[in-house]
């Protein structure tokens, strides 16, 4: 019998990308990664699945003849349906509580937190190629062209997003921690999937979200012990 191949497209700094990618991981699944910056084309993604349009996306292959493409909204449905997914879900209806409390009320605010065109700079420079490599003059000037083309698109996109107040984020982080119940993760002693989705809303943005959640001890806490076990595939 042929092994499942899976190869998993994300985009780098988005929260359902970081979502689906740690909840994988946690549960060591082995994969293939392909990994697009913000801004880029699909020039990578194209050349696999031709009419890519969203990430994230997970491609499932069981042998040559039979290859299906999951959808974001789909990834872990198809994931639970396989049976692979032993660790990180508890299906318990606090879980689906707090995992509708994260979809509508701090993901939108983490999506939105690096409105301005200081931080919209600053998200364009790390989704870049990085720069710190030794290149030739013209290959910098192209990477530095790209980091202010990208920046442009995000400033033009900032007209649309809505600006929140450290207020707003301090009250959001402060229900997160009412929902640990002072416990090590939502789920108890080992995370479960509203520990995950609210580990993605404030992870792909942290040069952002960390001046708000430094100010709250067990929040920051727990977010320390997520880094963790997001990486316990690779132990």
């Amino acid at each position: 019998m042929n092994a499942i191949r899976y190869q998993l497209f994300l985009r780098r700094y988005q929260i359902d990308s970081t979502y689906i990618f740690s909840i994988m991981n946690y549960n060591k699944l082995n994969f293939d990664l392909y990994v697009e910056n913000d801004l880029t084309s699909f020039k990578c993604t194209q050349a696999l699945i031709p009419d890519a349009k969203e990430l994230p996306l997970l491609l499932i292959t069981k042998n040559k003849e039979d290859s299906v493409f999951v959808n974001s909204e789909n990834i872990l449905k198809q994931l639970k349906f396989q049976k692979v997914l032993k660790k990180g879900i508890s299906y318990s209806a606090w879980e689906e509580q707090s995992l509708e409390f994260v979809r509508k009320e701090v993901k939108p605010l983490f999506d939105n937190i690096a409105k301005g065109p200081l931080k919209e700079f600053q998200l364009a420079y790390r989704n870049s190629a990085q720069m710190t490599r030794t290149v030739s003059g013209d290959a910098y000037i192209s990477d530095l062209i790209g980091i202010l083309k990208d920046w442009a698109k995000l400033c033009i996109a900032d007209f649309s997003k809505v600006g929140y107040k450290k207020e707003q984020y301090l009250e959001i982080l402060g229900n997160w921690e009412q929902r640990l119940q002072r416990q090590d993760f939502h789920g108890g002693k080992e995370p479960d999937l509203a520990d995950f989705f609210m580990f993605a809303c404030i992870e792909p943005t942290w040069m952002f979200s960390r001046h708000y959640v430094d100010l709250n001890f067990h929040v920051r806490e727990w977010k320390n012990r997520m880094d963790i076990v997001k990486d316990q595939r690779s132990k």
